[in-house]
């Protein structure tokens, strides 16, 4: 007798009575199990504002410390035709409508977080903080 020949031996027919099976299986539910009574406690939960959180925050911002951000110091903007960008050349000036002495924007990855001054450290361009955004300006930046 082949494999296929014993398989085909070993299979149910499609003669089943659902209604049998059922009866047999309700029948060993009914035979062997005993409801057991489970003691249930509510659960208990530490105060929100207990220590541990403190210490899951600060590691959660010790792991933010090294993630590096685009800072952009920015004089100012201006829209040009693709033609007058065409003629720019050695020389050329390019005059935008920010005022010499007004502040300059200082962007973190696009969001403008404070304005300052332009000053010279060493022959080096630097800028000094003069104004930080408010928090309700930084948060509706967002979107």
């Amino acid at each position: 007798m082949s494999k296929e020949q014993q398989d085909e031996q070993n299979l149910p027919s499609q003669d089943v009575d659902k209604d049998k099976i059922l009866e047999q299986v309700e029948a060993n539910i009914d035979v062997g199990v005993e409801a057991t009574e489970v003691e249930v406690q509510p659960a208990q939960f530490g105060d929100i504002g207990a220590d541990v959180n403190a210490a899951n925050d600060n590691r959660n911002v010790q792991m933010l410390l090294d993630v590096e951000l685009n800072v952009v110091v920015e004089l100012g903007r201006k829209t040009m035709m693709v033609s007058d960008v065409l003629n720019l050349g050695k020389g050329s000036v390019v005059e935008l409508p920010k005022a010499a002495g007004e502040p300059l924007d200082i962007l973190i990855n696009g969001t403008r977080l404070a304005r300052g001054e332009v000053v010279v450290i060493d022959e080096h361009f630097a800028v000094r903080i003069t104004e930080l955004a408010a928090p309700r300006e930084r948060i509706k930046s967002l979107g």
